[in-house]
Parts: C-alpha cells; sequence; structure tokens
C-alpha cells in the first residue's frame, strides 16, 4: 500500500508541474490574442476614418453633409453589427485618421492593420482629445 501512495504522491506533483505549465501557455496565449485584436480593431478603426475622410469627405476637413454622413453611416453599420459605431465612435475614427494621418505612408501597413497601432484603441482616443 505504501508503494502505490508514494506512486500517487510523485505523479501528483508531477501533474501538478505540467499543469502549472500548460495554464501558463494557455495565459500568454490569450494575452497576445486579445493584443492582436486590439491592435487588429484599431488598425480597422483607423481604415474606417481613412475611407471616412478621403472617399466620403473627398480630402477635406470636414464636409458639409458630415453630420448626416455619419448619422446614416452609425445607423446601417449599428444595425448589422450592434454596438461600437455610434456617431460618436464614427467621429472619433474619423478623428484619429486626421491625428495620425502624417505618420502614415502608403504601404503594405495598410493592408495590416494590426502593424501600426499597437496601443488599445481607447488609448488613441484620449491621445485625440
Amino acid at each position: 500500500m505504501k508503494s502505490r501512495s508514494r506512486i500517487l504522491t510523485v505523479r501528483s506533483r508531477d501533474y501538478d508541474t505540467m499543469l502549472d505549465r500548460v495554464v501558463r501557455l494557455i495565459d500568454q496565449a490569450r494575452r497576445a490574442s486579445a493584443r492582436s485584436v486590439n491592435a487588429i480593431m484599431t488598425g480597422t478603426y483607423w481604415l474606417i476614418g481613412h475611407h471616412i475622410v478621403e472617399f466620403e469627405q473627398r480630402g477635406k476637413i470636414r464636409a458639409a453633409y458630415g453630420a448626416e454622413l455619419l448619422k446614416q453611416l452609425a445607423a446601417d453599420l449599428s444595425k448589422r453589427y450592434g454596438r461600437g459605431f455610434s456617431e460618436r465612435n464614427l467621429e472619433q475614427m474619423r478623428l484619429f485618421y486626421l491625428g495620425w494621418l502624417k505618420s502614415q505612408t502608403l504601404s503594405a501597413e495598410l493592408i495590416k492593420p494590426g502593424t501600426r497601432f499597437p496601443l488599445p484603441w481607447s488609448a488613441y482616443v484620449r491621445s485625440c482629445r
């Protein structure tokens, strides 16, 4: 009986070590994926601002119909995607694009939005105020 209880104790220590390693891997992966998603979404919001300014406003600082444009775009996107696309958020995306316009060059980074903005979206929103 002593032999069996010793084996369970050894297995238990080995198991606990293995479990700790697996838990660390999962935690690291979750943190990395959250950072990746934040970077990709922040880049996507910059691109949305780009489309609002460059395509819808023809590069002007503000189109005469800008408020109506944002209102309609907010309604359409909210209907399709739910939260996150209010007029205020779209205006912040527009300002974000304008604020970071000088630092952005035409390159492959436009195709990979997550490579340009390592901070979460909220940090950029605060910097645009």
